[in-house]
């Protein structure tokens, strides 16, 4: 209660301005329980969520205490760009602060205004990391100790990282000889990745003293001892945000690479991903558009492949790993379509939530903590976007019901059991011990070599048939044109028959449906205008907007705009796309923002779809429709006025008209 009435009440220091999309923002009461905290308690740990605000809650504290210099210690990404991370966060709130980047020459200390000493970890383990230690301590009193993603200081990773450590200690140390009062703010959304001595370590580094008492060996009465000490000395805030989550396995049953996957040596997990992305790569790439995030644990040999897809598939693509950063601010600008990123991109990463809600993990991260600081990145406060869908594929072996899969392993080890980290972090009571990694391979190797053995002594042979996909192989096509038709007799089929039959027929031989889009591919050729990218540019205005494309056939348009899309049609061409009926989609009720018929009024019940539109969009809603002018004579032309108007839609202005289409926009009203 005292705290609970510190930080409510706590006085905003003069000076601050912090500003969100032109908005002033007060701090939140985890903010100002930090600040109140550091004031009394000196020495304390945030183990907030991601995007939770830890950083804001760090300034104001520094003002509460009236620090005149503050020493911040972070990740490079956010601590060498003096026009983001913690610069831009500190420039926000307080604009009047002297920050100072230790890269950057001429630095200056103010004797009128605070300072900000921005150092990345590695400023601790060089040639020259002593020498700058001295240098701060024998020229300057620290008032605040900001550890910013405090696992990177943890101890016994290896030797880099112990000196590193080993010199941040020596610096907390001698700052508090210089100054019984300093304060020391530890931060992580996860301060356990792996075992219970990181919690200790960080624990001990805070407070700056032994925590001997707390054992580390992998019991539960251990774990909960250490999250009592976690509680007792920081603050966990886990917020409530505001976006739907959707994290979506999908399953790709893909038996050519058995082969592949047995001659796998002991402990070469990298090479079983290798082969795995092989069988992902398509599924991969129909996921992929303007504004999606690509993850993967691992880069050698996997990030290549994917990049090369990408730009294949007609995408430009960035990259983001412990050696090439470049990637990253491009995505953020929109500069690139596609950012495939690794580890690095897990922790202190800020910025995406505002450009992307979309994210592809080709290779999972091994911990739940480092899974949750990747969705993070997202799944953010801050977030434009309504929802944040996660796609993870999932390669699987299949026979008769008997199937194996390294994807669905890998993902029930993050997912589905507890650690002694969620038990130490959360106090969440562990369901079980997992297995290391070497061991969940051998295991892995074992289920599939005797799965194989149960293939091999039933005699099962296996009949590949060639993949249906846009376009159809050349011989493929002439075969299936001398039994659908022309394009042109295609078009008359559609057009005379209600939904309901065509998606029946569809759903018995999808064959059609491909030989569809790929003579629709060919004839676009010749086009000079193409709706649904006149559609697109119109849309990429607000990546904000939910989209519906209702007869989506390839899903261009999802992959043309940055957007949340549901892509609509009688046959899913890829796992983004909804197959049904569009006169009943099954969606539920006022989830777009717009509507999209690109060429689609195809059918007698064309109405209906418009009707369904209706029903999915929510007040003041969009619907955009094109269709062919040749296709509309004057009466017709009339006729798709009434029907859209008869649907409940307000048309607005009048109908667009180019050579070959014509436009209509119109409005659910409010």
């Amino acid at each position: 209660l005292e705290q609970y009435s510190g930080a409510s009440s706590l006085p905003i220091p003069s000076g601050y301005a912090f500003m969100k999309n032109g908005e002033s923002i007060k701090p939140n009461l985890m903010q100002r329980l930090v600040a109140y905290r550091v004031f009394k308690d000196f020495r304390i740990g945030n183990w907030s969520g991601t995007g939770a605000g830890k950083t804001l809650g760090a300034i104001l504290a520094s003002r509460v205490i009236n620090s005149k210099l503050t020493v911040i210690i972070g990740l490079n990404n956010t601590i060498l760009d003096e026009n983001s991370g913690w610069s831009a966060e500190i420039r926000n709130a307080f604009p009047q602060s002297n920050i100072l980047i230790k890269e950057k020459k001429d630095i200056q200390f103010s004797i009128t205004q605070p300072n900000y000493l921005l150092l990345n970890y590695e400023a601790f383990q060089l040639n020259d990391s002593s020498q700058l230690v001295h240098e701060i301590l024998d020229n300057h009193q620290i008032d605040l100790i900001v550890l910013d993603e405090i696992h990177s200081a943890k101890s016994n990773q290896n030797q880099e990282e112990s000196k590193r450590r080993q010199l941040i200690n020596f610096l907390l140390l001698k700052a508090k000889e210089q100054n019984p009062d300093i304060r020391v703010l530890g931060m992580s959304a996860t301060p356990v990745l792996n075992s219970l001595d990181e919690a200790v370590s960080l624990i001990e580094m805070i407070k700056g003293r032994e925590y001997s008492e707390l054992e580390t060996s992998p019991k539960l009465s251990n774990a909960l001892a250490i999250h009592e000490q976690l509680v007792i000395n920081g603050i966990r805030y886990m917020p409530n945000y505001a976006m739907e989550l959707n994290e979506t396995p999908i399953e790709i049953i893909d038996n050519s690479i058995i082969e592949e996957l047995f001659q796998v040596k002991k402990g070469q997990i990298l090479e079983i991903e290798v082969a795995l992305l092989k069988a992902k790569l398509d599924t991969i790439i129909g996921l992929c558009k303007p504004g999606t995030i690509i993850y993967s644990h691992y880069v050698a040999s996997i990030f290549d492949p994917i990049a090369k897809a990408i730009k294949n598939a007609g995408m430009s693509v960035g990259i983001f790993n412990g050696e090439d950063k470049t990637g990253l601010e491009n995505f953020k600008a929109g500069k690139v379509d596609v950012l495939i990123g690794s580890s690095a991109l897990g922790t202190g990463v800020d910025g995406l939530q505002y450009v992307c809600n979309r994210l592809i993990i080709v290779c999972l991260p091994w911990t739940s903590a480092a899974y949750e600081q990747l969705i993070g990145r997202i799944y953010r406060q801050g977030s434009r976007f309504s929802e944040v869908d996660i796609f993870i594929p999932q390669v699987t072996l299949n026979n008769n019901g008997e199937s194996w899969s390294w994807d669905k392993q890998r993902l029930s080890r993050i997912k589905y059991k507890k650690t002694l980290a969620d038990a130490a972090v959360d106090g969440n009571v562990p369901e079980a011990n997992l297995a290391s990694q070497s061991v969940m391979m051998a295991e892995a190797k074992n289920a599939l070599r005797e799965w194989i053995n149960r293939i091999e002594a039933g005699e099962i042979r296996q009949l590949t048939r060639a993949e249906l996909k846009v376009p159809l192989p050349p011989e493929v096509e002439t075969k299936a044109i001398h039994r659908y038709g022309d394009f042109s007799a295609m078009n008359q089929r559609f057009n005379s028959s209600k939904s309901s039959t065509s998606h029946e027929r569809l759903l018995k031989d999808p064959e059609e449906f491909y030989l569809y889009h790929t003579l629709y591919r060919k004839a676009r050729e010749t086009w000079s205008e193409v709706p649904f990218e006149v559609i697109a540019d119109q849309i990429n205005k607000r990546p904000d907007w939910v989209i519906g494309d209702f007869g989506c056939g390839e899903a261009l348009l999802s992959k043309s705009v940055r957007n949340k899309v549901y892509s609509i049609d009688h046959v899913a061409i890829n796992p983004s796309v909804i197959a049904c009926d569009m006169s009943h989609t099954g969606l539920d009720n006022n989830i777009l923002d717009v509507a999209v018929f690109s060429l689609s009024l195809m059918g007698i019940n064309w109405q209906d779809y418009l009707q369904e539109a209706f029903r999915l969009l929510r007040a003041g809603g969009l619907l955009k429709v094109a269709e062919p002018a040749s296709s509309w004579n004057k009466d017709n032309f009339m006729g798709l006025k009434t029907g859209i108007e008869s649907a409940g839609f307000e048309i607005l202005g009048n109908a667009k008209l180019s050579s070959k289409f014509v436009y209509f926009d119109a409005v659910k009203p409010l």
